[in-house]
C-alpha cells in the first residue's frame, strides 16, 4: 500500500467518509489521555516498530496515522 500525506482537512474528510479506515494515534499514552479522536487506536511511536507486525498485520487495510504536529506520524508512515 502506498503512503500518502494528507492535510488535516483531507484527513477529516476521509474520517467522515464511508471509506473503511483504521485511525492510528502514534503519540505517547500521556498525550492520548489528554485528547483523542473517537475510534482511534493508540500505538505509541516508541513501540511502533516493535508492535507493528502484531498490531498492523493487514496490508490491504487503509491506515491514517497521526500525532500532534505530524513529525512522528510522518516518520511512522
Amino acid at each position: 500500500m502506498e503512503s500518502l500525506l494528507a492535510t488535516p482537512q483531507e484527513s477529516k474528510a476521509l474520517i467522515e467518509s464511508d471509506t473503511p479506515i483504521r485511525l492510528i494515534d502514534c503519540r505517547e499514552p500521556d498525550e492520548y489521555a489528554l485528547c483523542k479522536i473517537d475510534h482511534a487506536e493508540l500505538l505509541p511511536f516508541s513501540n511502533l516498530f516493535r508492535d507493528y507486525s502484531a498490531r498492523l498485520r493487514n496490508k490491504n487495510e487503509a491506515l491514517l496515522i497521526y500525532c500532534h504536529h505530524g513529525m512522528r506520524s510522518l516518520r511512522a508512515a
